[in-house]
């Protein structure tokens, strides 16, 4: 790792932000709002997304294209280039003058240019990137884009996590980059409207493209196409054909005011980031500062009324009010993420807005007060549990049924799932995880996981936190919990509320008797595999020691550096 971080290349990330606004947008279809009503999903799915470039790539140079959504030099050759596109939705539109704004405030150059689409100022700049000798990831979707793909520039997809190189467009379109756009001239595009030869689809552009080569080629050669309809779709719609190349091409020389070295990535500056944060109430992603925010992030401290319960007497008063309730939130403190090797650490209910109690039943640790015994507590509790009728909320709920089971009880009355709920609402969305949602739904930032039980080497098991500590974070949890249901479960309407209660509720009974029960496995099987797959592997040991000419050890990072870099002379790639 060292030596190919030494040799690499350095970087130039061009975003294509045109893209990231759509998607986000898209993504998120709840529209987010602040307390003004102003609109805030796109920008706020926008933010995510870049920093998420940014954690995981970490760029040495960085620019973010937009359109300026102006007429371009494509109009003037086809007026009806994009003409199918609709306008967009008024929610978006009040929140496009933002985008520039937030780019800059990471310091990060923000580029656009009347009459040219953010493609071709993105084409312009990554053949500058590596004729500057640095490596060009274009971050896109967009596969227009991709007729860039070249040794030194490759595309990232964030959305399905995937780069492509040149393989990856053979794959896809059957053709090399360097071919695309005569293959797109061929068949078109829709979603730009731009027209191609009527009538001829991927399959038979990819196939005329790799026997002649060129646009200029299959005219050169129609006679000699043997289909009678496609030779005369061909010779109808010549010029179009002609036409489409242009359009799809794009314009890798527009005159810019920027160089590429004055693009490189410096620090956000976290005081107008923070600034344009509480301006939109993205209260979880505002960052201490030397600068105090404008408003603080929300939580429920003034309201909330948390109990831990100790004592039997304050165990049995609690529970004559849970056997009164229709409905309540349960969360599981444990001691393993993995349900089936779990034990319970403690268990927090909630039936009331910012109201929650936490039972401790095996905390662990020097000084922890007395608890209450666990078995006695389940017991107690399990007619409650196991009670169909009483309808029991919770959040990835699966987990915990698995946990109650292992422990000897039956959940039972299962009737709301925010994470199954907020899947359901936005399929899309990247994560359904308590923080984000609370985030999102309640514009509540809860205490994490890791707040309590630490990081890294001082990272400790939940039953060595703290029970005042536990109590706030796994009380919290019911509270949020109960306060999705309320916030969600009004949400799905018609269908959605069909699959809700009619597929989704009923897998997770299923789907947890799976997990309990596990599969069966043939041994023997396995074991015919296991040693069929160890002779494979020492016959590619065999053929890599031929290779390199020598032996060494193949699963040393710095040894294969040495084979492949400075034995071989391949060049290094991130």
């Amino acid at each position: 790792k060292y030596f190919i971080k030494m040799t690499s290349p350095k970087t130039l990330y061009l975003i294509d932000g045109s893209s990231y606004i759509f998607r986000a947008f898209y993504g998120i279809r709840q529209f987010l709002s602040n307390s003004k009503g102003f609109h805030t999903n796109a920008l706020y799915g926008f933010v995510n997304m870049l920093q998420k470039t940014l954690r995981e790539n970490n760029p040495d140079y960085l620019a973010v294209v937009f359109d300026t959504g102006t007429k371009t030099f494509r109009h003037k050759l086809y007026p009806k280039y994009k003409a199918n596109r609709s306008e967009p939705p008024e929610e978006l539109k009040e929140q496009f003058p933002h985008f520039e704004p937030l780019v800059q405030a990471y310091n990060i150059a923000a580029l656009k240019k009347d009459g040219f689409e953010a493609d071709d100022i993105i084409a312009t700049l990554a053949l500058k990137g590596i004729e500057k000798g640095l490596y060009v990831t274009i971050v896109s979707g967009d596969k227009d884009l991709m007729q860039l793909i070249r040794p030194g520039i490759n595309m990232l997809d964030t959305m399905k996590n995937k780069i492509f190189n040149t393989e990856d467009v053979i794959d896809k379109f059957s053709v090399p980059p360097d071919k695309l756009t005569d293959t797109m001239a061929l068949m078109g595009d829709s979603s730009d409207n731009i027209p191609g030869i009527s009538g001829v689809g991927p399959k038979n552009a990819s196939e005329l493209i790799q026997k002649y080569g060129s646009l200029e080629a299959i005219y050169e050669n129609l006679e000699n196409i043997e289909k009678t309809k496609l030779r005369e779709k061909l010779e109808k719609d010549k010029d179009m054909a002609f036409l489409s190349r242009q359009l799809v091409t794009l314009d890798s020389r527009v005159s810019l005011d920027v160089k590429i070295s004055e693009l490189e990535y410096k620090k956000p500056n976290q005081e107008k980031v923070n600034e344009l944060f509480n301006r939109f109430e993205f209260s979880s992603l505002i960052k201490n500062t030397d600068s105090k925010p404008v408003s603080p992030v929300q939580t429920f401290d003034s309201e909330k009324n948390y109990h831990c319960i100790l004592s039997w007497e304050d165990f049995l008063g609690f529970i004559n009010k849970l056997n009164k309730k229709d409905a309540f939130a349960v969360d599981l403190e444990t001691s393993c993420i993995k349900p089936m090797g779990a034990e319970i650490i403690g268990i927090s209910i909630s039936f009331k807005k910012h109201e929650a109690f936490y039972i401790p039943v095996d905390h662990r640790y020097m000084g922890v007060p007395d608890q209450l015994n666990k078995f006695k507590v389940l017991e107690t509790l399990r007619p409650i549990l196991e009670n169909p009728e009483i309808k029991k909320y919770g959040h990835n709920i699966k987990y915990d049924l698995i946990v109650f089971r292992n422990s000897g009880i039956d959940l039972k009355g299962i009737g709301f799932d925010s994470m199954i709920a907020s899947y359901i609402l936005n399929p899309s969305k990247p994560n359904h995880n308590m923080d984000d949602l609370a985030m999102e739904y309640l514009n509540h930032k809860t205490i994490t996981y890791k707040d309590i039980t630490g990081r890294g080497s001082k990272k400790i098991g939940f039953e060595k936190v703290e029970i005042g500590k536990a109590t706030r974070y796994a009380a919290e949890d019911a509270d949020v919990t109960w306060l999705f249901h309320q916030k969600l479960a009004p949400l799905l309407q018609n269908e959605e509320l069909k699959l809700f209660d009619e597929l989704e509720l009923p897998l997770i009974q299923t789907l947890a008797e799976m997990e309990i029960n596990g599969i069966f496995v043939d041994h023997e099987a396995l074991q015919v595999l296991s040693h069929k797959i160890d002779n494979e592997l020492m016959q590619c040991e065999t053929s890599i020691y031929s290779l390199a000419g020598e032996k060494f050890s193949i699963n040393s990072p710095k040894q294969l550096a040495q084979i492949l870099f400075q034995k071989l002379k391949l060049p290094p790639v991130k």
